[in-house]
């Protein structure tokens, strides 16, 4: 056998290896030859039990195993002709054997030869390694340095991410807390809705009251002209009380008490003119949102007409009774529209009557107030009272009497009012689903 570690001229730890590689092949090449012996001790025993069987006389024992495999390809052959037939075959069969483990052998050389190969370049490269020592280990040097860099990064890292988690999670509260606030501001919004609805019913009833109002209106003017007389004929006499100011400076002090007291009730009273005026706003806000919807349904109207003049070129058998209830729905719809036009008319109309009803209603229960404040203070007014003449404190009683009788009737007529609004949206209500239907 060829050892293989001769053929290096140097020698490291390696030539080790090498030597237990030559044992193994050494092994290996004995391991094919014992198996080679192996095969061919049956062969030789089936050429012992052959030359039996040529020097057996009778042949009627050997005949009887044998029968059955050797006359089976041809029954015609003697007994020494078939016994070198199998031997033949026997001799075939080891060669084809003997073949195949000489094809494994040239496999076990090329191996070797790669191995031998592998093993001179793995040699080349320790050499290499060995002379690149000093540069790996600089290398590796700064290799250390910058894992020390990159372990610090890391660190820095790790507690960047520690961070971000804590933000991650107060961002995950502050989003439930979001939420939490968002289904808050949801149910306001429904109550807001509600509200709405509210005031829509609010402004229908304020709009029934508009005609009865201004038929009371006509009724209050005279009795407006005639508290405007008086309160020129108590302007007169504030003249000439004005004369008496120097006299009454003792009791400025109460007056400017009650100045103060006319002031909180003005403030009081600015305040829910300002509501009122609120309330305006979000009436002609829900006006402007039924114009937009009557905008709407005149489209919707007009989407209709188009749809049945599709209907009517698509269906010529049913001409005349579409053409007859297309006239219908047609004079249904400008009916319709000429109704849109004056409830939007009617709506104008009414909203600049109530606007000059409340300021009147204001004026007028303005002077009642000062009126009744008169009234309940006698005693303050008592001087000026007997200064004045007599016939002016039961014309100031009738007035407040007149006013409260107003204010009574005021009460009942938006009552009254109210009431009527009520009826007409049921009944409104009532036709939408008819119209709609009949659509």
């Amino acid at each position: 056998m060829i050892n293989l570690g001769d053929l290096f001229s140097r020698k490291d730890p390696l030539e080790k290896a090498l030597v237990n590689l030559d044992d193994e092949m050494e092994n290996a090449f004995n391991e094919i030859i014992s198996h080679e012996e192996g095969e061919a001790q049956p062969q030789r025993d089936a050429s012992a039990t052959v030359d039996a069987i040529e020097i057996d006389e009778t042949g009627e024992t050997a005949l009887e195993p044998l029968t059955p495999a050797t006359t089976a390809p041809d029954s015609d052959l003697s007994l020494h002709a078939q016994a070198r037939m199998a031997a033949f075959q026997a001799f075939d069969e080891s060669h084809r054997a003997a073949r195949d483990e000489l094809f494994k052998i040239g496999q076990a050389f090329a191996a070797v030869i790669a191995s031998h190969t592998h093993g001179r370049s793995f040699l080349d490269d320790c050499a290499a390694d060995i002379a690149r020592l000093s540069d790996l280990e600089t290398t590796n040097a700064k290799f250390a340095s910058d894992n020390r860099r990159f372990e610090e990064r890391l660190d820095k890292l790790e507690r960047l991410r520690e961070r971000q988690e804590a933000v991650i999670e107060s961002h995950k509260t502050r989003e439930a807390r979001i939420a939490q606030e968002f289904e808050l501001l949801r149910t306001a919004l429904n109550d807001a809705r509600l509200e709405a609805v509210e005031t829509k019913s609010q402004l229908a009833s304020l709009e029934s009251l508009r005609s009865e109002m201004q038929l009371q209106i006509t009724a209050q003017t005279v009795d407006i002209e005639r508290l405007n007389r008086e309160v020129e004929s108590l302007r007169e006499k504030n003249v000439v009380l004005r004369l008496d100011l120097d006299v009454s400076q003792q009791k400025s002090t109460e007056y400017r008490r009650k100045l103060d007291e006319t002031q909180t009730l003005l403030s009081v009273e600015s305040a829910r003119a300002s509501d009122a005026s609120t309330r305006l706003g979000i009436g002609e806000s829900e006006l402007l949102r039924l114009q937009k919807q009557s905008d709407a349904l005149d489209s919707r109207l007009t989407e209709t007409l188009s749809s049945l003049h599709i209907a009517e070129q698509d269906i010529a058998d049913r001409d005349r009774r579409y053409n007859t209830e297309l006239q219908c729905l047609r004079s249904e719809t400008a009916q319709l529209s000429a109704r849109l036009q004056t409830s939007k008319a009617d709506q104008a109309d009414k909203q600049s009557q109530l606007n000059l009803l409340e300021t009147r209603l204001n004026e007028v229960e303005a002077e009642r107030r000062i009126l009744e404040h008169k009234l309940s203070h006698p005693t303050a007014e008592a001087p000026e009272a007997a200064r004045l003449p007599s016939h002016t404190a039961p014309s100031l009683k009738e007035a407040a009497d007149g006013q409260a009788k107003q204010m009574k009737i005021l009460k009942q007529s938006l009552e009254r009012a109210a009431e009527m609004k009520a009826k007409t949206t049921k009944t409104t209500k009532r036709r939408k689903p008819d119209t709609r239907s009949a659509a």
